[in-house]
């Protein structure tokens, strides 16, 4: 709603304000004039109703130091329904700010290009918490990229490991890594300090598409970091997406290979999707792309624009052969059912299923 505050107060009358960017100090100042019945027009970072019309204040500065932030009320949550198979599962975020310029992305616009992060040590302490109080065993980081500062993110594995050696927290995470941030001495401290699992954006088996939608990356790199992450003993989830504007059937063939070649241990594929507030939706915008501003669709898995060469339905019927072509190869299957984890083989197989009957109608 940050990019689309206007217009959803106009379709959505029951709605008052909208809190644009990050929503901490201007939340405390919402609250502030509710409890005072003070007008909101002195909040920053609001839109809101006034006198029947829809008005908009100046945008509030990002806030530069993280630390300063507190902990979310954990004690208000029903902590113990979070799990991930056996374990109490969290979720955190150690920084906000991107420096990239993927044009699917809306994360440097709402929280800016500038990165920043937490402390090391603050972390540790929301783990502690987390860890100690609520018995959370498993945590995934939720930042864009964990490893943009290698650097920090070594200094955190570091404070973990040595929480392990002293009898301390032991906790079992993931997180996120580019291309470019990843290599093998900061791999093996991740998986030391109990990383299992790396989600790694390779997004396209073709270098054009790639410079396309602002990846700063290579096909190499991608490779490399796939490689450097596995040989180090942590999973690879890759992430791909199919239907970029200007991409053809053949490029979108290359990608699911390219998939195949990596051989990640998991494999994400999906739709291209023009989000508000991103470089896509203005370029889908503008060339007349969109199919639908029905926000439900925006599901990442249904064709929203129309891509010349492709119609919406061969662009479904190749998101499933991806999945299929994927996890359905033989030397996947044979690794898979040797790990013990069926219920991958199982989806893959009812994919297959559903894929078939599409074909045949």
């Amino acid at each position: 709603m940050t990019f689309t505050a206007k217009e959803t107060l106009e379709e959505c009358p029951a709605l008052d304000v909208v809190v644009r960017n990050e929503g901490e100090l201007t939340a405390k100042e919402l609250l502030n004039c509710f409890e005072k019945n003070v007008p909101l027009k002195n909040v920053r970072g609001i839109t809101f109703r006034q006198d029947g019309e829809i008005k908009s204040t100046e945008s509030r500065p990002f806030i530069n130091n993280l630390d300063e932030i507190p902990f979310p009320a954990y004690d208000l949550l029903p902590m113990d329904k979070y799990r991930f198979g056996n374990h109490r599962y969290g979720v955190m975020m150690t920084s906000r700010g991107c420096p990239f310029d993927c044009i699917f992305c809306a994360s440097s616009t709402l929280c800016g290009k500038i990165w920043r992060a937490r402390s090391a040590e603050n972390v540790i302490e929301e783990l502690r918490l987390l860890s100690t109080e609520f018995g959370v065993k498993e945590i995934e980081f939720m930042d864009d990229t964990f490893t943009l500062s290698m650097r920090r993110a070594e200094k955190i594995c570091d404070l973990l490991i040595k929480e392990r050696n002293e009898g301390g927290m032991d906790i079992s995470w993931s997180c996120s890594a580019h291309a470019n941030t990843i290599n093998r001495e900061l791999a093996e401290k991740l998986k030391r300090a109990g990383c299992h699992d790396i989600y790694i954006g390779a997004e396209s088996g073709t270098q054009k598409v790639l410079d396309f939608i602002g990846k700063s990356t290579t096909l190499e790199r991608v490779s490399k970091a796939v490689e450097t992450v596995k040989k180090s003993g942590l999973k690879v989830l890759a992430s791909f997406i199919i239907g970029v504007p200007g991409e053809t059937v053949r490029m979108i063939k290359d990608t699911i290979k390219f998939a195949e070649k990596l051989n990640p241990t998991y494999a994400q594929f999906t739709i291209c999707t023009p989000y508000p507030g991103t470089r896509l939706f203005a370029i889908a915008k503008e060339k007349g792309l969109l199919i639908t501003k029905d926000w439900r669709r925006y599901t990442t898995v249904e064709p929203i624009m129309n891509i010349p060469g492709i119609s919406a339905e061969q662009l479904r019927k190749l998101l499933n052969r991806a999945y299929i072509s994927f996890y359905l190869r033989p030397r996947y299957v044979l690794s898979e059912l040797l790990s013990g984890r069926f219920f991958i083989i199982k989806k893959a197989i009812s994919g297959a299923l559903d894929y078939y009957r599409a074909l045949k109608d």
